[in-house]
């Protein structure tokens, strides 16, 4: 998104406005996103790119703002789409003049047809009728395609003659907006149990007991008494309440990456809003500033530049060298990318339900970490392929941490019945309001690795403690809201660069992800530096290999 190779990025105040009225404006985007295409298809078969197509890249994006870049990787995606999924790109091949040809023909064969039938008498009129109707059905169908590849976006490509269409061609929506939401806590915090359930499983468990052993069938009075249910339960029956309010997934569920997520329906959509498009936009930016001052030093100190780029690695480490934080290294570099991503997203959600209020209006920082943790997570439970060629630590990392979270909110929520009478007792008495208070009142000295060992693999208690860290070490909750969202919008760079290809071309057939735009707006020389020198050259298909899975 820079000018010339080697040049500053520009600043705010010049950049270009994109006006979406206006046709010319509209057809020059389209072409620039049909250029793009052209040249970065290669990333969505993992290809690789040469120094003149990262040099016409930044020339593309050389003073443009936020709205013409993110409408013109939505055409270039939508290019991508019909490439892959669709036969649009074939209205500009001889394949799309065959189809010309066609209609020619059959619009000829039907005018013959019709002289010659209309006044033969060894003709019936039924079959006659039979006959023009199968023919005009032909040519009404070749009309609507060709139509429709007429008037498509591709026209516009090199076409001049619709420039009263343009507008409306490009202003239209290919990408629906949204992105998904899942959290944890609300994950874990769906089936709580209410006082009649855990009376009823106490009532079922202590008459099998008293079968077990030949007592009689009449259960004892106490166990009607208000907190007696929770008080009975030792280790070995909260264990069966777990699995009775949780049941066992199947083989074939446990195989599926996303199936224990899946099956509770906990995946909501919110709108990609304009200032969340701005923030991200703006990050890239510096970022790019950032890429220049190190091309910059390394021409000055006459080393080679190389294929190497260290934005590449940043996953939220130099937001804190950046703003001078120190004491959080061991949340970011010292983790693997989808450990350190869901500490920090269980720390992100503590920290917003710790200041959020109802009815009142949060700071846009806290709502951009809060979407982007969400967003974040619900790649990293649904598709776990795009953070990591390997899923089987992914999910057991998941899974482990939302069955320690269960197990304490179960535990938490049968004391406080405990404690109350029955007539004062709520429905449910643990819920979204008061389960980080649960959560930030447990001390954590030690991290979850030292205490628990490596058989559970979860991070509950690590991303409690960064909570705790995050209020302590920046005490002002609009600069703490500030750094967090920082780190949220590295980590999406770096999850976008480090996403293969064919995950990101997957993606396109259910609308697109936000993760493929931020790849897409990213410098070139980005990709370069992520991507391994290979021998020949790979094009994009509409049939192509998917990864392997370790």
């Amino acid at each position: 998104m820079a000018g010339a190779a080697g040049d500053m990025p520009l600043r705010d105040d010049e950049v270009e406005a994109y006006d979406k009225k206006d046709p010319r404006q509209a057809v020059k985007l389209v072409r620039s996103a049909h250029l793009l295409f052209q040249t970065f298809k290669l990333l969505f078969a993992d290809g690789i790119f040469s120094f003149k197509d990262r040099r016409d890249s930044r020339a593309e994006f050389s003073r443009k703002g936020k709205d013409w870049a993110f409408k013109v990787v939505e055409i270039e995606l939508s290019f991508v789409y019909d490439q892959l999924y669709t036969k649009a790109s074939l209205s500009r091949t001889k394949l799309g003049l065959g189809r010309v040809a066609s209609l020619l023909l059959t619009l000829a064969g039907s005018i013959w047809t019709l002289f010659v039938t209309l006044h033969a008498s060894q003709y019936q009129p039924r079959h006659r009728c039979v006959t023009f109707t199968l023919l005009a059905g032909a040519v009404f169908t070749d009309v609507v395609i060709l139509a429709y590849h007429s008037l498509s976006i591709w026209t516009l490509v090199h076409i001049d003659w619709l420039p009263c269409g343009s507008c409306a061609f490009v202003n239209y929506r290919r990408w629906s907006g949204r992105m998904a939401q899942s959290n944890l806590i609300a994950f874990c915090l769906k089936k709580v149990p209410s006082d009649s359930e855990l009376d009823a499983f106490i009532r079922k468990k202590l008459a099998r007991l008293h079968r077990n052993l030949g007592a009689p069938h009449d259960l004892p009075v106490f166990v009607g008494v208000p907190g007696m249910a929770g008080m009975m339960l030792g280790p070995k029956l909260l264990a069966s309440a777990g699995n009775l309010l949780y049941p066992k997934r199947t083989l074939f569920e446990k195989l599926q990456a996303g199936s224990f997520w899946r099956k509770y329906e906990q995946i909501d959509h919110v709108l990609v809003r304009q200032e969340l498009k701005k923030f991200i936009f703006c990050e890239i930016r510096k970022k790019e500033k950032d890429l220049y001052a190190w091309e910059r030093q390394k021409k000055a100190a006459g080393e080679t530049l190389g294929n190497h780029n260290p934005s590449t690695a940043y996953r939220g480490d130099q937001v804190m060298r950046c703003e001078k934080i120190t004491g959080l290294e061991w949340s970011l570099q010292e983790k693997e990318f989808d450990e350190s991503l869901l500490i920090w997203h269980i720390a992100t959600d503590l920290c917003f339900r710790q200041e959020y209020k109802h009815g009142n209006t949060f700071p846009e920082p806290m709502k951009i970490a809060r979407e982007l943790s969400n967003y974040l997570f619900y790649i990293m439970v649904v598709h776990p392929l795009m953070l990591s060629p390997s899923t089987t630590m992914v999910i057991k990392r998941c899974r482990d941490t939302c069955a320690e979270a269960r197990r304490h909110f179960l535990k938490e929520h049968l004391q406080h019945m405990q404690r109350l009478t029955r007539e004062a007792r709520s429905e449910i008495a643990m819920g979204e309001d008061n389960a980080h208070k649960l959560l930030l009142k447990v001390k954590t000295p030690l991290p979850a690795s030292v205490m628990k060992g490596d058989k559970s693999k979860s991070v509950l208690w690590d991303g409690c403690f960064l909570a705790k860290e995050l209020t302590r070490i920046m005490g002002d909750p609009e600069t703490k809201w500030q750094v967090v969202s920082k780190v949220w919008v590295e980590m999406l760079c770096y999850a976008a660069i480090h996403c293969g290809g064919y995950q990101h071309a997957e993606r396109l057939k259910e609308g697109g992800e936000l993760i493929t735009f931020v790849c897409l707006l990213m410098n070139p020389d980005v990709w370069a530096s992520t991507t391994e020198p290979r021998s020949g050259t790979r094009t994009l298909t509409s049939r192509h290999t998917p990864p392997h899975r370790y």
